[in-house]
């Protein structure tokens, strides 16, 4: 067996990895920034009150806003690529972290309403990310894991 044969580029590898990287879109960027200030946000609740109660409410209500910002990203990523209309509903989703936010914020003992409506909106946003590629028959998973990974 010939090192050519045996791939004898130890870099091979990564090289062929390094080609199919692709840089970040705008939108991307600005999703993320988005969340970094929702976590800003949301880490206030930390800056008056640093009792065991207070570090508890803040990982209760970081969880699903990190886990918003993964499923989006995810869907993002699996569908962005070939299907430019993924990009615009990620924007789309934009508003209900920040009503997540505001409702952090505000108070959440007050405006919890207003923080699961933000998470209703994106989880409806997601649901439309993950039909879009169904509708035009190039998902490679079936409707109903679909759904139930938008339950959670």
């Amino acid at each position: 067996m010939t090192t050519e044969s045996a791939g004898a580029s130890p870099n091979h590898d990564t090289e062929r990895a390094a080609s199919t990287h692709r840089a970040a879109d705008w939108y991307e960027l600005f999703f993320d920034l988005v969340f970094v200030v929702v976590i800003a946000i949301s880490a206030g609740l930390l800056e008056k009150d640093m009792s065991f109660a207070a570090v508890v409410a803040f990982l209760l209500l970081l969880f699903p806003l990190w886990w918003t910002w993964v499923n989006l990203m995810v869907t993002n990523n699996l569908f962005g690529a070939s299907h430019r209309s993924i990009g615009v509903l990620v924007i789309t989703a934009m508003p209900g972290a920040a009503a997540m936010a505001i409702a952090i914020s505000a108070g959440i003992e007050h405006s919890a309403w207003l923080f699961a409506a933000g998470a209703i909106w994106i989880r409806l946003v997601l649901l439309v990310m993950w039909l879009v590629p169904h509708a035009r028959g190039r998902q490679p998973f079936s409707i109903w894991r679909t759904l139930g990974l938008l339950h959670g």
